[in-house]
């Protein structure tokens, strides 16, 4: 595009800083819905062709303490319906089928608050959270349970703030306040992972659930999913569906109504503990590692000195095995406070980044040799700090935002 222009501005009524933003790329038929996270409220948007942007729904977290900081979109594997997994402070994954407006799983288990979370990009049950307690956790949405864990003596010695899958689902890079990048693979938990797809929730945990809910039999999920002042609240236990063809290898339940992961038998499911990356360098950045995404086999990091790096792992005997090839940076400015996250294209063919006094930097990605921003997007009326971005799948709409509970809509002129 040679332009870029400003298509519409929304404010959400709280008031506080929005932390999360997520377009779906993982269900082709809803491209065009969004969600940001900010205070403990998770909205759901629709970008309208005119330009406009319309709130569709809205989740409210029954805690007043919590605080949204990320969310993610997938599909449940044996219906197709559309969700949307947020978490942040309280270090709990809410779990939200958009299409019966309701909160279907909570998954409970990290000790301390949530910063990321990522959907594995084609098993569509497979949930990635990065969290304060140093620690990441692999979940399957589906069965409701943790499949494994990745810290331990050489995990992340401090709040891992950044996760992020490789296309070819094998592997992930995580990035924290130890300064520390590492590359994971699924292999060391890959027979955990197959255990989980045929697990039955209901076999093992339906007795706690009875006992803890007063006989009752109800889920502990908390909160509400709102369209057109519409709620709907969970049922005890729905009869299972015919099938699950889209997945054959999976169980056939009806997980849209599964108990929550903090109430299964102790023993049921052996999660998988995965102490040892295999690659992890802390020469890349100095200071915390907010950011990280994979642009093919490269890695995109930030940190908080006013620069994104673009680098290769190249581990050797001569170099020692945290050794890095730094291919390129891309510089920018007012950016030297943490929390800030950049978004690319599908393509990966560009990268946006917003700053603390409400610019937006984009990168042409083929030009690595001069680090210098293609375009810088700015308001007169955008002067807080944009914490996210995130570009459409025609990669024509860029949206941020902000710590003045603004969402920001740009659209590519030509």
């Amino acid at each position: 595009p040679r332009g870029w222009q400003l298509s519409r501005r929304v404010r959400e009524d709280h008031g506080q800083p929005l932390f999360g933003l997520s377009i779906n790329h993982y269900d082709p038929r809803h491209r065009n819905l969004f969600a940001t996270t900010g205070a403990n409220r998770v909205s759901i948007y629709e970008l309208e062709s005119d330009g406009g942007v319309t709130v569709r729904q809205v989740y409210s977290d029954a805690n007043d303490a919590e605080n949204f900081f990320t969310c993610a979109w997938s599909i449940e594997c044996g219906t197709g319906d559309c969700v949307l997994a947020a978490a942040g402070q309280l270090g709990v994954v809410r779990v939200i089928n958009c299409l019966h407006h309701s909160v279907t799983r909570t998954l409970v288990g990290h000790g301390n608050s949530i910063n990321d979370l990522r959907f594995h990009p084609y098993k569509p049950a497979l949930l990635l959270s990065a969290s304060k307690d140093e620690s990441i956790r692999l979940w399957d949405v589906e069965a409701c349970v943790c499949v494994a864990l990745f810290t331990g003596d050489q995990g992340h010695r401090g709040e891992v703030l950044s996760i992020d899958f490789h296309l070819d689902g094998e592997r992930f890079v995580s990035a924290g306040m130890d300064n520390a990048v590492k590359v994971w693979t699924l292999k060391q938990c890959a027979g955990a992972i197959s255990k989980a797809e045929t697990f039955d929730p209901w076999a093992s945990s339906e007795p706690q659930r009875k006992d803890r809910a007063g006989g009752k039999g109800q889920t502990h999920a908390k909160g509400r999913a709102q369209e057109m002042g519409h709620s709907q609240e969970t049922p005890k236990k729905p009869p299972v569906p015919s099938s699950t063809s889209s997945f054959p290898g999976r169980v056939a339940i009806d997980r849209r109504r599964v108990p929550e992961s903090g109430m299964q038998a102790v023993g049921k499911f052996r999660s998988a503990i995965v102490q040892i990356p295999v690659f992890s360098t802390t020469r890349i950045h100095r200071n915390y590692v907010d950011c990280v995404r994979w642009c093919g086999d490269l890695l995109l990091t930030k940190s908080t000195h006013n620069k994104v790096a673009m680098w290769k792992p190249s581990p050797s005997k001569a170099s020692g095995q945290d050794a890095a090839l730094v291919l390129g940076e891309f510089k920018h400015t007012s950016s030297d406070i943490w929390f800030l996250r950049f978004s690319l294209d599908v393509n990966h063919s560009f990268m946006a980044l917003g700053n603390k006094v409400g610019h937006i930097f984009l990168w042409d990605l083929s030009k690595i040799g001069s680090g210098k921003e293609t375009a810088k997007l700015h308001h007169s009326q955008c002067t807080a700090t944009i914490r996210q971005t995130a570009v459409t799948w025609d990669s024509r709409t860029i949206l941020a935002v902000s710590d003045d509970a603004s969402v920001w809509r740009w659209d590519a002129v030509r």
